[in-house]
């Protein structure tokens, strides 16, 4: 994000004053983090999918397991 921010920078060359400085920068910011929001995430559809399935086989597996009967001593 700095090399972008010094690209865009020396494409202007010279600002008047700082505060147009810091508009630039906070545009490529504000750019960056939208491109974020909708292109790149952390973990993949593929991997969410497949994540997934191994929680539903793993509930699947719990609720078919037999439970195991209480002796007479632990009832009371």
């Amino acid at each position: 994000m700095n090399k972008e921010i010094k690209l865009r920078a020396d494409v202007v060359e010279i600002f008047p004053n700082p505060a147009s400085f810091l508009r630039l920068a906070t545009a490529v910011v504000i750019e960056q983090h939208d491109e974020w929001q909708v292109t790149r995430r952390y973990v993949s559809d593929v991997s969410l999918i497949e994540l997934r399935k191994v929680l539903e086989a793993k509930k699947h597996a719990a609720a078919t397991e037999p439970v195991p009967a209480l002796a007479a001593a632990e009832i009371g």
